[in-house]
């Protein structure tokens, strides 16, 4: 636990940011929502942060941090403060698409997992500078540890599954696909049907199968990659 200055309490912050080093990839927008949310009612947090947006323009720290295969954050700590905030409220707004992110920027080292870089690179990152900032003595070393969380991940990918059929349904004309979307539809049910009995056997054959009729269609790939990890999690359990 850091050591805190007297009259300084971010309790809440940090018990956000545990919590999320702690999850599972597949919640990682709902932490996201409890660390922004966790700054909105922690004062020295927040005016901390908002010290550092002032004149901060994210549009062109976006640009120059993306021109490689990675995320390089801004070489100025207020900047890479108010970066890493308006990354995570962007995603947490829904204008960046964190499983595409995650595939993108964080996928470069095949030894780590791109949630685990994530959490290393932003989170822990955005954790330390705060602390430092106010003046707090921090851990020296923070240990990434992947802990599973009391989540039903049948239940997690039921609703993944409804939410792409979804998806599919309220476009009237999806592009791109190998098959009828009505046909495509009634794959990702059925997987669905699946995954609710645990039928972990049939989630190979599904994943293959949708798979192969999405993929020319890059939106839907960014999309299903989410539930093609945590089904093959749940196959490797």
């Amino acid at each position: 636990m850091a050591n805190l200055k007297k009259g300084v309490n971010i309790d809440d912050f940090l018990n956000a940011v545990s919590s999320t080093l702690e999850s599972k990839y597949i919640l990682i927008d709902r932490k996201i929502s409890e660390i922004l949310f966790s700054i909105a009612n922690t004062k020295d947090v927040y005016n901390t942060i908002a010290k550092c947006m002032i004149n901060f323009d994210f549009k062109q720290a976006w640009k120059d941090a993306v021109k490689s295969n990675f995320i390089k954050l801004p070489d100025d700590e207020n900047d890479r403060i108010a970066f890493i905030f308006c990354f995570l409220s962007n995603i947490d707004d829904k204008n960046l698409d964190i499983t595409m992110v995650l595939d993108k920027y964080f996928s470069y080292d095949t030894l780590v997992k791109p949630y685990e870089l994530f959490c290393k690179n932003i989170i822990v990152e955005f954790k330390m500078l705060i602390l430092k900032k106010l003046g707090i003595d921090g851990e020296q070393e923070v240990i990434f540890t992947q802990k599973p969380e009391h989540v039903d991940e049948y239940i997690l990918l039921s609703g993944l599954l409804h939410d792409f059929s979804q998806i599919l349904l309220v476009q009237k004309k999806v592009k791109h696909l190998s098959i009828a979307k009505d046909q495509l539809v009634s794959i990702v049910a059925t997987f669905e049907q699946a995954v609710r009995e645990k039928r972990v056997d049939y989630f190979h054959s599904f994943i293959v199968m949708i798979d192969s009729a999405i993929a020319k269609n890059k939106d839907l790939k960014g999309k299903f990659v989410q539930i093609k990890n945590l089904a093959y999690d749940i196959i490797g359990g």
